[in-house]
């Protein structure tokens, strides 16, 4: 700032009086300073006598006529005098004009500030400012010695942006008036700033265009790499301060960087990743899973489809089936979605996983469904799994869980695959694969004497008298809980999860033939184990209608709960060990012994 410098502008207030109220202030606010106000505006006539603004502010007085055609004149009180005196501009604004000498030598710029100070009359239109304008010299100037042989020289400090000098030169000899010269020079100590718009990241395509923004008034160069190799430049600013470039992409990562460079040398820059995936993704079919019948599945049963697939630089986004006929794909679940018990149970390897129920029009034989998996960069990997479907259940799976279960037989043991050896009974052949059985007790009811009716089976080895396993009777099969593995509760406030142990035997519902005969489980009266021999979940009164009709002579059904559910869109159940008493509504599950009261005795029939 050096003398000479002149803020004017043109204004109209209509405020409450008085210049200890709605003050009027304009203010000089220094770099890296201070804010001290520079003068304050008050009304016509007011007595300025002992009042002061501030150490370097002076009075800025109105005149009445400046506000007679802009809603009438603000209310002033009258006397006084010795302020700066506004000029009336006519129209109802006044021109105020007043130098900032009172700051020579700082930088700075000039704010306006209105202060209503408190709640009282602040009905008025308010402070009104125009057509605001510095002019002056701006800057410190010097006078400089010319030497002998008409040159000199001088040092001047740059503000930030343009600055515009002007050198004059006077003679003491020669008449007329002084020769002037001008130059601009731009100080710019701000590095360029440069955004980029999004991309898209991963993608499979080649190319794609990089656009962005950049403010600096001394642009000189854009220069955008792609892992380090220059791929474009430009000298020529950009029009309204965008950008765009196509840029050529090499496989995997490319580190992008969009430079801009100004005249001072001052760089900014920007970057983005981008990851170029032109391959399909990686997807390996694991072996189907049948949850019931262990190698096949019938029209209605789950099965479970078993996928690893992986994508080293985009990553997965999904995999899905694409069902026969059209319709809705199913998207298979994250194996990190399922719950760690029931993918113990099902005994699945993949990270993709689909369980499936076979729908009502699948003919027995080979179920193929085409399946695609997806990365991230949109690539697909087609494939295929399959299901083996069957009429008829060909073998079972029974899970069992830790300490007793009571569990039946629901198709009877294929005859030539356990048959007892001189070494092995049946029972000893049928669970030689299970791992963790302790003993399996059989409740035969049919024994006259009660202390004998319990039969037993030691798996190891220690004497015991039960040499078989048959449908038609229920089982207590208890199972060494040191034997198991736990994994994370299936939901909050639940026990901790064990991993099922798999009894899985083959077998037929029904043997074929003319000389075969469906059997038939004779039942005592009072209490007796017994299995349900089906291969369907059925109500009670449909599994127990050969002793229900024509009138009902068992008097009570109780069932014992130790399973984990899990069904897609349901949530998981798991319970671990509870008597439940069943209904005629309730069902009979495959796999799982009651015990029953008869009122008398009765024969009880496979039902299918």
């Amino acid at each position: 700032m050096s003398t000479g410098t002149t803020v004017s502008f043109q204004t109209w207030y209509d405020t409450e009086p008085g210049n200890s109220f709605d003050k009027k202030v304009v203010q000089f606010v220094e770099s890296g300073g201070p804010t001290e106000p520079a003068v304050q505006i008050v009304d016509a006539g007011m007595p300025l006598g002992g009042m002061n603004c501030g150490p370097k502010c002076t009075w800025v007085q109105m005149v009445p006529s400046a506000f007679a055609s802009f809603g009438g004149p603000p209310p002033f009180m009258g006397g006084g005098g010795g302020a700066i005196q506004a000029t009336s501009s006519g129209g109802g604004w006044a021109l105020v004009s007043f130098n900032l000498d009172q700051f020579n030598g700082k930088t700075g710029k000039i704010r306006f500030k209105f202060d209503s100070v408190d709640g009282s009359v602040n009905n008025g239109k308010g402070w009104f400012i125009d057509d605001v304008s510095i002019s002056g010299q701006g800057f410190s100037g010097a006078t400089v010695p010319v030497n002998s042989n008409g040159t000199w020289s001088t040092t001047f400090t740059l503000a930030e942006g343009s600055n515009p000098i002007t050198a004059t030169a006077t003679s003491q000899y020669l008449s007329g008036g002084p020769a002037s010269q001008s130059v601009t020079a731009s100080l710019d100590t701000t590095a360029p700033i440069v955004a980029l718009s999004a991309v898209t990241t991963p993608t499979g395509t080649a190319t794609q265009t990089l656009s962005g923004t950049v403010a600096e008034a001394n642009f000189d160069l854009l220069t955008v790499t792609n892992n380090g190799i220059t791929v474009a430049t430009s000298k020529t600013s950009p029009t309204g301060g965008a950008f765009s470039q196509v840029i050529n992409l090499f496989p995997g990562t490319n580190s992008i960087v969009a430079s801009i460079t100004d005249k001072g040398g001052l760089t900014g820059s920007a970057t983005a990743s981008i990851v170029l995936d032109a391959d399909a993704p990686t997807a390996t079919v694991n072996a189907t899973r049948y949850p019931v019948g262990n190698i096949s599945a019938r029209v209605g049963d789950q099965v479970i489809f078993d996928v690893t697939a992986a994508d080293a630089l985009s990553g997965m986004q999904k995999v899905e089936l694409v069902p026969t006929g059209g319709g809705t794909a199913p998207t298979f679940l994250k194996s990190t979605d399922v719950p760690a018990a029931v993918r113990d149970q099902w005994g699945t390897s993949g990270n993709f996983l689909l369980p499936m129920e076979i729908p009502s029009s699948a003919a027995s034989g080979t179920l193929s469904f085409t399946i695609k998996a997806y990365d991230n960069a949109g690539n697909i990997k087609t494939s295929t799994v399959s299901a083996n479907i069957v009429a008829s259940l060909q073998a079972f799976t029974i899970y069992l869980l830790p300490d007793w279960n009571l569990i039946s037989l629901p198709l009877t043991p294929d005859s030539t695959t356990y048959a007892a050896t001189q070494t092995q009974t049946q029972i000893q052949r049928l669970t030689s694969g299970l791992s963790g059985l302790d003993a399996i007790w059989y409740y035969d009811a049919s024994v006259t004497d009660a202390t004998q009716r319990w039969k037993v089976f030691n798996a190891s080895g220690a004497p015991g008298n039960l040499t078989e396993m048959a449908p038609g009777r229920g089982y207590w099969t208890k199972m060494t809980s040191s034997a198991f593995t736990f994994s994370d509760p299936l939901a909050p406030g639940l026990a901790s999860t064990p991993a099922p142990k798999k009894f899985t035997y083959t077998g037929t519902l029904l043997q074929a033939g003319a000389n075969a005969t469906p059997p038939v489980y004779p039942v005592p009266a009072g209490w007796a184990a017994i299995g349900f021999h089906s291969e369907r979940t059925k109500t009670v009164s449909q599994a127990l209608r050969s002793v229900s009709v024509p009138a009902q002579i068992w008097g009570s059904l109780l069932a014992y709960d130790n399973f984990i559910l899990f069904q897609r869109d349901t949530p998981p159940q798991i319970v671990l060990g509870a008597f439940k008493g069943k209904d005629e509504s309730s069902t009979m599950e495959p796999g799982r012994g009651y015990w029953i009261f008869m009122q008398q005795a009765g024969n009880i029939v496979p039902t299918n």
